[in-house]
């Protein structure tokens, strides 16, 4: 009895440990952002900022906009690349946070872009689409 006992107390850490690891996501990175953004209909400015994962459905930037929340879900698949990359899209004249990709991964997380961008979205199609990543800023016009 006392050896079953054990057996499943090993089984249940184990599945935790794997619970807890795959939860923490991506590590901590810093990432230049060269241009004044929105996220959740807030505007940020630019500047270098901290990217984390909060929990598996939220994003931290830490920057010289203070601490910004954002909500993202894994909901974008692709090929796995080399760098994170930060994806903003542009509408009007504003810049949108809208994806992130992290290195290694071939799944992108989908920021969510906030009420403001939904109504302009429906007059106005994005422009440009902006990445930053650790090797630089691409503009990638549309």
């Amino acid at each position: 009895m006392r050896f079953k006992v054990f057996a499943v107390s090993v089984v249940l850490l184990v599945a935790f440990s794997a619970v807890n690891l795959a939860a923490q996501g991506h590590a901590p990175f810093r990432v230049q952002i060269p241009i004044d953004f929105v996220v959740n209909d807030k505007e940020y400015p630019a500047g270098e900022y901290t990217v984390s994962q909060y929990n598996t459905d939220w994003e931290t930037l830490d920057g010289p906009g203070g601490r910004i929340m954002a909500f993202a879900l894994r909901t974008l698949r692709g090929e796995a690349g080399s760098n994170n990359l930060l994806i903003f899209h542009q509408v009007g004249d504003k810049y949108y946070f809208s994806e992130l990709w992290t290195a290694g991964e071939s799944t992108g997380r989908a920021i969510n872009m906030g009420t403001l961008s939904k109504k302009r979205r429906d007059t106005m199609v994005a422009r440009a689409v902006t990445v930053v990543s650790g090797g630089g800023t691409k503009l990638l016009s549309k």
